[in-house]
């Protein structure tokens, strides 16, 4: 069953609480992003210093250039709920 819009909104708000509201890469060309991620550059440079370090922690395992590596969606739903019932206690 699809999830309906309102239960997404804790991922947007996760989103723009990271990213600081600035869009990564703005402004390059596609191909120029293509060669900084193969160069192994991640979106880390973009995350506002002001990310929980719960959050940071994960996005730097999502970051991993091997995939056994990264987690899996379930560990990151798991993650996002508890830092969700973190934030609303």
């Amino acid at each position: 069953m699809l999830r309906r819009t309102p239960d997404r909104l804790p991922v947007l708000r996760v989103h723009n609480q990271v990213s600081g509201g600035r869009t990564p890469w703005e402004g390059q060309a596609v191909a120029m992003v293509a060669t900084r991620v193969v160069n192994g550059e991640t979106l880390m440079q973009f995350v506002s210093r002001d990310t929980p370090p719960q959050l940071t922690s994960v996005m730097r395992q999502c970051f991993q250039f091997t995939a056994d590596k990264r987690p899996s969606a379930g560990v990151l739903v798991k993650v996002l709920q508890k830092y969700e019932l973190a934030c609303a206690s």
